[in-house]
């Protein structure tokens, strides 16, 4: 038994209370989450194993979103020898996976709008991918669906939720390293 069932963490019953089984060293926390959502839907406090398998899942998932990444293997890749090249309009995206992780090198073009070269190639209103970066080289600038509107330059690390458009400033081109985004980024819509 691995501590899994096919929809999370398998859970039973002892005499303290249920143990979370196959769970990271956060389970006494998670426990407690537990014991509060109890208490605020009583209904989960039946015998009801659905209703309490359903909150340890929920909990168990903010758990794993939350847990620390763990790197496993020594390893190094170069970007200038990607794994998978991206090349929109105005646009190269070099792709390196290493083991569990992602990372991309953006390079955008003086004139490049991710409205005009990406958006064909996605097909969505505006870019709904979220994206975690450091600025390399050159300037750009986000302009969110609300209005609300930044300026990235040199040396600068960024978050960037969905929805919104981009630009970049100036004659010089844009370099960045993504983090989070690279897996999805320039990957045209099916």
């Amino acid at each position: 038994m691995n501590g899994y069932s096919s929809f999370g963490p398998r859970i039973h019953s002892g005499r303290r209370g249920p143990f979370f089984i196959g769970l990271n060293p956060l389970a006494p926390r998670l426990y407690q989450q537990l014991l509060i959502a109890r208490r605020m839907n009583p209904a989960a406090d039946a015998d009801d194993r659905g209703v309490r398998l359903r909150w340890a899942l929920a909990i168990w998932e903010d758990a794993m979103a939350e847990a620390p990444m763990n790197v496993t293997k020594l390893e190094s890749k170069s970007h200038n020898n990607p794994d998978e090249v991206r090349s929109p309009a105005k646009t190269r995206v070099e792709i390196a996976r290493l083991p569990g992780f992602t990372l991309g090198r953006l390079n955008m073009q003086p004139g490049w709008k991710w409205s005009e070269c990406m958006k064909p190639v996605v097909k969505t209103d505006s870019c709904q991918v979220s994206h975690v970066g450091y600025v390399v080289s050159g300037t750009i600038t986000v302009r969110m669906n609300d209005g609300t509107e930044k300026t990235f330059t040199e040396g600068t690390s960024y978050t960037i939720p969905p929805g919104h458009d981009a630009w970049v400033v100036g004659n010089q081109p844009f370099q960045c390293i993504e983090a989070l985004s690279a897996e999805q980024y320039a990957k045209p819509a099916q």
